[in-house]
């Protein structure tokens, strides 16, 4: 296998266990600063996209095939549950400060 290949392929997967995702409001769709991976709406494999370019590529072309990337994709979306949990705790922490404080002055 090309060296340059198997460098990306070692950014790919280094990539999804430290970015931050986002999903965008799409079920098919994640990206962080560096990589985006969607679904091809006319086949159902996986591509992606290096800094947010047009051209995405097919994972099988850089040699991951469709179950280490189901794989990759669990971590991304399991990511991208923590930071809408994180998130959601940091809403209710800053309204019970509110709460407090509002009910505070009150006495």
């Amino acid at each position: 296998m090309d060296r340059t290949i198997l460098d990306i392929k070692k950014f790919i997967i280094r990539e999804v266990f430290k970015s931050k995702w986002s999903t965008e409001g799409r079920s098919d769709y994640y990206t962080s600063d560096k990589l985006s991976i969607k679904k091809e709406f006319d086949k159902s494999n996986w591509s992606f996209s290096l800094d947010k370019s047009d051209v995405y590529y097919e994972f099988k072309t850089i040699g991951i095939n469709h179950y280490i990337v189901l794989f990759l994709l669990f971590f991304v979306k399991r990511n991208v549950v923590k930071q809408i949990q994180d998130r959601k705790n940091d809403k209710l922490k800053s309204d019970w400060f509110n709460f407090l404080n509002k009910n505070n002055d009150k006495k």
